[in-house]
């Protein structure tokens, strides 16, 4: 049996994180809490979700179950919810279910698991990651956006700071971060430097909050990674993701 409660804000939190990639989501239930992996159609960014159950009010699952939905309906259908309701999932056969005390009710057909191929997740071996706030980052690279000026955003690192910058023949914006460098790298002692489009990364990176990690490599352009008590969140912003067999 898999029965997952969270309050309707959790819901939306949880399913927006996907959703900016495909609106169809796969999400996989297990002991160890939520999973989903997905990526966007153009194959350039990718999202690897492990949603623990601390994150959640309850949570229940004895075997591993798929739940593959169209994320825009179901959130759709969440509005009906204030955002503090506590609303509960659960799998029966190919619906979902979903509930909120004994008043509400939907039924949701799943979309058949076989339509779904899991993709790679990317492995660093070798990487520099610098810790921020991803508010402060994201107003950052908005106020960029709307400069009109730039397509580009290059983050540089060095050995103690990340520097954000957009530059063109005429105009520069450019901020740096104090943040330690935690790297894997046997030898860093170098700058990295990755350079990104400003809309994939506004886009795919819109509904990450809080304490981020910012990886950067020679051969890999960007990692926005969370990582707490309640959720493992990783975008991958790179040149081709891979689908698995």
């Amino acid at each position: 049996m898999t029965a997952i409660e969270a309050t309707a804000k959790s819901w939306n939190e949880l399913l927006n994180m996907p959703k900016v990639f495909k609106d169809e989501v796969m999400l996989i239930a297990t002991a160890e809490g939520l999973t989903c992996k997905e990526v966007d159609s153009e194959h350039v960014c990718m999202i690897s979700m492990l949603i623990k159950p601390e994150y959640f009010t309850r949570y229940e699952c004895d075997k591993e179950t798929s739940i593959y939905i169209d994320a825009t309906k179901v959130l759709g259908i969440m509005k009906m919810f204030t955002p503090t309701q506590l609303v509960t999932w659960q799998v029966d056969h190919n619906k979902l279910v979903i509930t909120s005390g004994v008043s509400i009710k939907v039924n949701i057909p799943l979309i058949e698991p076989s339509c779904y191929h899991m993709p790679k997740v990317p492995k660093l071996t070798q990487y520099a990651m610098y810790e921020m706030d991803m508010g402060q980052l994201y107003k950052l690279v908005t106020i960029m956006d709307r400069s009109g000026t730039f397509d580009t955003v290059e983050f540089t690192g060095t050995d103690d700071s990340l520097t954000v910058s957009c530059v063109d023949d005429m105009f520069s914006i450019e901020r740096t971060f104090e943040s330690r460098i935690t790297a894997t790298r046997s030898e860093f002692g170098k700058i990295v430097s990755s350079q990104i489009p400003i809309g994939y990364f506004l886009k795919r990176c819109k509904y990450i909050k809080g304490t981020v990690f910012i990886k950067l490599d020679d051969d890999f352009p960007i990692t926005v990674m969370k990582d707490d008590d309640k959720m493992h969140v990783e975008v991958f912003i790179a040149p081709h993701v891979e689908h698995g067999d």
